[in-house]
């Protein structure tokens, strides 16, 4: 699906509907090698711990190629966005800017979880880049309760907290917008209620968690 998509996304600009299936398809590939790095990781860890070599030596192989999967989904969706469905939305801005720029930092913070050196520091920076133009984007065009809006800071400052390690600075990002969607929910229509309460709760869950671990 996501070399699918990928393949629509160079035939001509994508609507609403296919900007999420992209983004949802390569997600989707990622998120299940994102999370077999980390068990692998740990054993991995384990194995050292323990003193296994022959066991450590054959999980540090089994990493490396799952990160190799996981660097070259990256790369090829980065590479559609930096070569062709950034350009032909930043000329223009809107939600499609954002969205894209959403899926920018995201993939470039999947890409610092496991790069080292020069390599994590460029991943890093890009993401960040990403989410901060991502975010004046949204403020430009977008409601606070767009669904899009919503997504971005969320992920934003997931980065801020689990990435930068500013859990401070992410609260202060998660806790405005929430506070300016809330005050907006009265406003709107029923649809658009319903697409931005669910990411609403995650931010909410967000704060609670970073509240909590700021009260311990």
């Amino acid at each position: 699906m996501a070399h699918y998509m990928c393949q629509a996304a160079e035939q001509g600009e994508l609507t609403y509907e296919e900007r999420r299936l992209l983004g949802s398809a390569f997600q989707q590939a990622v998120s299940r090698r994102r999370e077999a790095w980390r068990k692998i990781v740990y054993v991995e860890k384990s194995e050292e711990v323990n003193g296994n070599e022959h066991l450590k030596s054959l999980t540090e192989e089994m990493r490396t190629k799952v990160e190799k999967e996981v660097q070259d989904l990256c790369d090829e969706l980065l590479q559609l966005l930096e070569t062709n469905l950034l350009p032909k939305s930043l000329t223009t801005g809107g939600e499609a800017s954002a969205f894209f720029l959403k899926l920018k930092g995201d993939f470039f913070r999947y890409v610092a979880e496991f790069a080292t050196g020069p390599e994590k520091r460029k991943a890093l920076d890009s993401a960040q880049e990403a989410y901060l133009k991502g975010t004046e984007m949204s403020r430009d065009y977008l409601l606070v309760t767009h669904p899009t809006r919503l997504g971005l800071t969320l992920n934003f400052a997931i980065f801020t907290a689990a990435v930068l390690e500013d859990k401070d600075r992410a609260l202060e990002i998660a806790a405005e917008a929430y506070e300016a969607a809330v005050s907006e929910l009265d406003n709107i229509s029923e649809e658009a209620y319903a697409a931005c309460t669910l990411t609403l709760r995650l931010i909410k869950d967000q704060i609670d968690e970073w509240s909590g671990q700021q009260n311990a």
